[in-house]
């Protein structure tokens, strides 16, 4: 065959079948048959049975291993043979008294709180260290402030709970008073006590109506460049970042707005001065600021916020009781969350009102409400807190509206 396959025969069609292929039937007694290839693995098909086993006789799946007439029965929970056995109703041993808890050991929170509280933030501390203090304490999933104080100072730091965090750019621009201590003669890179000693140099006689006199050049709008150790981005990362790193960058003025300075004390080489400012004004620069119009330079050497909007340190919750105050202590400290938008002119509408705001629709002249208000406001309905709105003379529209069933009531 020039050691060449033959060609195999083709199929023959039937002839009831029109485009389809039969194959042929199988050989029998083995003839022409093509050997089935050898099975790997666990066998499917049981061989014949050994006399002598417990298969003998019995169906083939009982046959296997120890499964037999000889064969012990599983113990089961709960069985006699271990001495207990859990009753009709009787919940199951050892969870009776102790509560599910997530995996992972993460305690789930107990209840959603919305509120305001007033805090009186201690030295030594972060802004976001006494939030993250009072989220654990509380349980609650979101706790905010109403504007960052440095580690150093101390005063009033404004907290948000729950739903009351959408309440924060309203906060956040409230105007602010500082009681500062200024040291003469020493700068340091940070402009404040914390940072390292750049110049030391002598304070020349000054009495108060001169540093009054410096004072005031520094009250009304002015510009002021804000420090490299702030929270403030440049180019993606953080100020405070780069001045770590030995970067300093350029800075561009920004536009505060001083309301008072006044010397309170004048102990050379000391001043303490009250602060009366809005927002974004950097205490730390305008103390390095002064020291440059006096002469011999000035960093921050202590800050204490008083006041923040409405809201005086004498109604703050020290943090001594913060740090060791539990659920049940801290929960009463917590303030309905309108407090925290109380300087914003209140509007009470109806309940067909109220559905509507929440649909994203706009009162129009036509609704019932406090006519004359105009710019942003707070909402209520039935004594209800519904959230903050904004009045203008095409009608009053919604901001920030809380859940329904939430915390936020008058």
């Amino acid at each position: 065959m020039d050691g060449h396959r033959p060609r195999p025969r083709p199929v023959p069609r039937p002839s009831g079948g029109r485009g389809l292929h039969h194959l042929p039937a199988v050989a029998q007694d083995g003839e022409g048959r093509r050997p089935l290839p050898r099975a790997s693995g666990r066998r499917c098909r049981a061989g014949p049975a050994v006399p002598g086993t417990p298969r003998e006789g019995q169906p083939a799946r009982q046959g296997r291993g120890r499964r037999g007439a000889d064969r012990r029965e599983p113990r089961r929970r709960g069985s006699p043979e271990r001495g207990w056995r859990r009753g009709p109703g009787e919940p199951r041993r050892g969870t009776a008294a102790r509560p599910r808890r997530r995996r992972g050991g993460c305690r789930r929170p107990v209840r959603l709180l919305d509120g305001f509280l007033l805090a009186d933030k201690g030295a030594g501390l972060t802004s976001f260290e006494v939030v993250a203090h009072v989220r654990r304490v509380l349980r609650v999933p979101k706790v905010g402030h109403g504007g960052t104080l440095d580690p150093m100072a101390t005063g009033v730091l404004p907290l948000l709970v729950g739903s009351a965090t959408k309440l924060a750019p309203y906060l956040l621009d409230r105007d602010k008073e500082y009681v500062a201590t200024i040291r003469l003669g020493v700068t340091t890179d940070t402009l404040d006590a914390t940072g390292r000693v750049l110049a030391e140099r002598p304070v020349p006689a000054l009495d108060a109506a001169a540093i009054q006199a410096a004072l005031g050049r520094f009250v009304g709008e002015i510009e002021q460049v804000p420090p490299m150790f702030s929270a403030l981005h440049a180019g993606g990362r953080r100020l405070h970042e780069l001045a770590r790193a030995g970067i300093e960058v350029e800075r561009t003025p920004r536009r505060v707005r001083i309301d008072a300075l006044e010397l309170s004390a004048w102990v050379p080489p000391r001043l303490t001065v009250r602060v009366a400012c809005g927002k974004g004004t950097y205490v730390r620069s305008l103390a390095h600021d002064l020291g440059q119009v006096l002469g011999p330079g000035a960093h921050l050497e202590a800050l204490r916020r008083t006041r923040v909007g409405l809201f005086r340190q004498e109604d703050a919750v020290p943090w001594d009781v913060i740090r060791e105050a539990d659920l049940a202590v801290l929960v009463p400290h917590l303030r309905p969350a309108d407090r925290a938008v109380a300087h914003l002119p209140a509007v009470s509408l109806s309940a067909a009102a109220a559905l509507r705001l929440r649909h994203g629709q706009t009162l129009g002249p036509d609704v019932p409400w406090a006519a004359g208000a105009v710019g942003v406001c707070r909402l209520y309905a039935d004594e209800t807190f519904l959230g903050v709105g904004e009045a203008g003379p095409r009608g009053l529209r919604a901001l920030r509206l809380f859940p329904l069933g939430g915390h936020a009531d008058r």
